[in-house]
């Protein structure tokens, strides 16, 4: 299995694990995604820009290209 394939099988087991636990572990899940998205926001949006300028020379269709603007410079039209 590939390593994409490897993480969504193990994405959709631990939604399945996090989906049957109470709701205090749920909370405590979704804080810490919260508190890991905020600390490596600007690998994120760094790694969205590289793959905007690639799909703009790649020539990807105007409301994908769109789509992906909107993630990273949501004040960007």
């Amino acid at each position: 299995m590939n390593d994409l394939h490897e993480m969504a099988a193990n994405s959709r087991e631990a939604a399945w694990t996090l989906a049957a636990s109470s709701l205090e572990t749920r909370n405590a899940a979704l804080l810490r995604m919260a508190e890991t998205l905020e600390n490596h926001q600007a690998d994120i949006f760094a790694a969205n820009a590289a793959d905007i300028h690639q799909a703009e020379a790649d020539g990807l269709a105007a409301p994908l290209l769109l789509s992906l603007i909107h993630i990273s410079e949501p004040t960007r039209h």
